[in-house]
């Protein structure tokens, strides 16, 4: 199976990290950045598009 970039969401928020897995969706992968900033790699779905919409709006 192929990705783009578009079907991924790098997460670099801690606090949206824990949001996307309180709902039991499981990361792809995590890792250091270059920049060293840990982030978590999903993939997109409509249930993810949906938590990160949520949560920039309440912010």
């Amino acid at each position: 199976m192929n990705f783009t970039k578009k079907d991924l969401f790098f997460c670099y928020d801690a606090l949206l990290h824990r949001k996307i897995a309180d709902k039991n969706i499981e990361f792809v992968t995590s890792a250091i950045s270059n920049s060293n900033r840990r982030f978590w790699l999903y993939i997109r779905t409509p249930l993810v598009n949906q938590i990160i919409d949520e949560y920039f709006k309440r912010e």
